[in-house]
């Protein structure tokens, strides 16, 4: 009995483990790789309170120079995070927000012409995203989606773009919204079912570019990952019986071996199985 009883608190223990109790890579071990600012993006924003948009590898620039088409169009940001004008060349855009950008084209194209009067707009964004995660039910472990950021972006609209995952096996009122940072990140745990059921609306914060939301499990998804852990080395062999089985019915079923065959009891004859059935003891000169 006391042995079960171990076992038991061993298992519960197990299932309540925080999941960041694990030892973090240090920055030593990562050398010149390891990321010390951000989420870890090549050109990240200033790290101020509530900082403005800015431009990524892929996004796409409006610029307009008034009076001057030649320079005016969209450009999209290199992978090397520059874009390229006619006569001005290239130009770092990424790591700037619109207003930093305009600033720095005027600068350039002011070498060239007077009275200028430029705009600098987004057009696409595809460098922003931010991550959605929950438990998979049915393989274990969890299930990471990158999902486009479009700006005004709140963590119910989140809720319900992905689906509202809300059953046994998701923990609806402790929702996680993480901002994830070398030396301080910032996790919020939010209860999205008081929103829902009574309205408070508190907890309904702003998403950024590059937060996870993370949907943990419920004492019953722990207990699913971990029987689904337990399951996941004999699904092979599972899976090789089946075939082995599957194989052997239809070896027996073409060979005419046991009840699985063709033709015994239907064909002209005593002879079984396929070729018993239809042709067996005909005579020489063919069927009367």
């Amino acid at each position: 009995m006391t042995g079960k009883r171990a076992l038991f608190a061993w298992v519960a223990a197990l299932l309540l483990l925080p999941a960041c109790m694990t030892r973090p890579s240090t920055f030593q071990e990562l050398g010149p790789e390891a990321n010390t600012k951000g989420f870890g993006d090549l050109y990240p924003p200033e790290e101020t309170e509530g900082a403005e948009f800015t431009f990524g590898i892929g996004d796409t620039v409006g610029i307009l120079v008034q009076n001057n088409p030649d320079l005016s169009g969209p450009q999209t940001v290199r992978m090397d995070g520059k874009i390229t004008l006619p006569v001005v060349g290239d130009v770092m855009a990424a790591g700037l927000t619109p207003d930093q950008l305009k600033h720095k084209l005027e600068s350039k194209i002011a070498l060239y012409m007077k009275d200028l009067q430029i705009t600098v707009t987004p057009i696409a964004t595809p460098s922003k995203r931010f991550y959605v995660a929950a438990i998979n039910p049915t393989l274990g472990g969890f299930i990471v989606k990158a999902l486009p950021y479009r700006g005004d972006l709140t963590l119910f609209e989140v809720w319900a773009q992905i689906g509202s995952p809300s059953s046994s096996l998701d923990d609806d009122s402790h929702i996680k919204v993480i901002r994830a940072d070398p030396r301080h990140p910032v996790v919020k745990t939010i209860n999205i079912r008081e929103m829902l059921m009574c309205g408070y609306s508190g907890g309904n914060i702003q998403i950024k570019p590059n937060d996870i939301v993370y949907v943990p499990p419920t004492l019953w998804g722990r207990l699913n990952q971990f029987a689904t852990g337990l399951a996941a080395p004999f699904q092979g062999l599972f899976a090789i019986t089946g075939a082995y089985y599957r194989g052997s019915y239809v070896v027996n079923t073409v060979s005419g071996a046991g009840a699985n065959q063709f033709g015994g009891g239907y064909g002209y004859g005593g002879g079984g199985g396929l070729g018993g059935g239809f042709g067996g003891n005909v005579p020489p000169g063919g069927l009367p």
